[in-house]
């Protein structure tokens, strides 16, 4: 649930009426009001890298963005929780999507912090490359 991959299927459904949209915006606002920034489940690392790329996926379509307006200031905050929240201890494919995510979500953005999100992530991914990957 906390994915919103369910999200990007629906809003990417060629029969969207605008009752379907009414609907959509509901539940993400819904999802807002219920799980602020850093709360509960919905914000272990791996799920806040893995929305993060739902996300950015939904702002690409045609409708994605006027659909859901919060959404863009939304993944700054993903961003930045995302930063202090590596799965560093974890490694493996959980610490690959984090840096993933990081990765796109410093694209998204202009600025300091969206210079620092690329440069740092962008080291981290190299040397989990090499350790993950057989040469």
């Amino acid at each position: 649930m906390h994915y919103h991959r369910f999200i990007y299927d629906w809003v990417r459904s060629e029969s969207l009426r605008d009752e379907d949209k009414r609907l959509v915006r509901e539940v993400v606002e819904d999802w807002f009001a219920k799980f602020p920034c850093g709360r509960g489940r919905a914000w272990d690392p791996f799920t806040v890298a893995y929305r993060s790329q739902v996300w950015i996926r939904i702002l690409l379509e045609p409708q994605g963005e006027a659909l859901f307006p919060k959404v863009h200031k939304s993944l700054f905050l993903h961003g930045l929780y995302l930063e202090q929240n590596l799965e560093t201890h974890l490694g493996g494919n959980h610490l690959f999507k984090d840096l993933s995510a990081m990765l796109m979500l410093s694209a998204c953005f202009e600025g300091p912090t969206s210079e620092r999100w690329f440069h740092s992530t962008s080291q981290q991914l190299e040397r989990e490359i090499d350790k993950q990957v057989l040469s």
